[in-house]
């Protein structure tokens, strides 16, 4: 059994469902299981989010939430649940093999063929924003930039369900308990910035360097997207996997990410497919 979960709040529902459906379509051996941070309250109809699994968070029984949530943020406590959910996830279905966290502002364009691969012998496998240093052009993001807010993106992390891997999800929640904050002068950028101390404290850990995976605005003065052979490809080179819509906002459709200032549908028209 292979599992892709994420979390997300009502308003956010759209996309959680639509990174669901994206996973199943290249991927249709995957359950999807969708954690909702409110209550449904008979505000809509958890079938139409069929064949995925919506769970309230609440339902999970998780000792600490009450908690984290009276002190964290909607996007802090969403952070800091992303163990919490892998950890239930590795309880409830211990027949799994896989475990995928994907952000909700994601999409899936192929297969996971090759994470899996790499699972099979590895425990734990985490994405750096970047694989080549930025230019020095004076836009934003710098390299000084991943260096507070951590050297991996925590918007895709995957799992194996092995002893490496559950001691990593319960040494993360231990970490996110009461320490998911955004106080960078702290240096505390939620989960992520933990993230650092992966490869270090666990053995098997991949650091994933294939430039299809976690493509986003702060990563794309390195990837080119095209399309060949009915798939998108990343540098004529690797297919693209999964695309990151951080900080694009649907609301404002002219702007590629309000987090960055060096790409934009002018000088990235290889991007607007995608987008679109």
């Amino acid at each position: 059994m292979k599992l892709a979960y994420t979390i997300s709040t009502a308003n956010y529902l759209a996309f959680a469902k639509s990174v669901a459906d994206s996973v199943i379509e290249h991927n249709p051996g995957y359950t999807c299981v969708i954690v909702l941070l409110d209550r449904i309250s008979s505000r809509f109809d958890p079938e139409f989010f069929r064949p995925h699994q919506l769970i309230e968070v609440e339902q999970m029984g998780i000792a600490e939430f009450a908690e984290m949530n009276e002190k964290y943020t909607v996007f802090e406590l969403s952070n800091a649940l992303k163990p919490y959910v892998a950890a239930h996830l590795m309880q409830e279905y211990p027949e799994a093999t896989v475990v995928l966290q994907l952000d909700s502002d994601m999409l899936v364009f192929n297969r996971f063929d090759y994470i899996e691969n790499i699972l099979q012998e590895q425990s734990i496998a985490i994405t750096p924003h970047i694989l080549t240093p930025v230019p020095e052009d004076g836009f934003h993001p710098t390299e000084s930039n991943f260096v507070s807010s951590g050297t991996y993106n925590a918007g895709f992390v995957a799992m194996s369900t092995d002893q490496t891997a559950k001691r990593f999800v319960n040494w993360w929640k231990a970490m996110l308990t009461d320490r998911c904050y955004v106080k960078p002068r702290k240096g505390l950028f939620v989960d992520q910035i933990w993230l650092n101390l992966v490869p270090v404290f666990f053995e098997k850990v991949h650091i994933l360097k294939h430039y299809g995976y976690n493509v986003a605005a702060h990563n794309l003065h390195e990837r080119q997207v095209g399309f060949r052979d009915n798939a998108y490809w990343i540098n004529n080179d690797e297919k693209l996997v999964v695309y990151h819509y951080t900080g694009f906002d649907y609301r404002e459709p002219s702007v590629l990410s309000k987090y960055q200032s060096r790409s934009s549908f002018e000088n990235r028209p290889d991007l607007k497919p995608i987008f679109d």
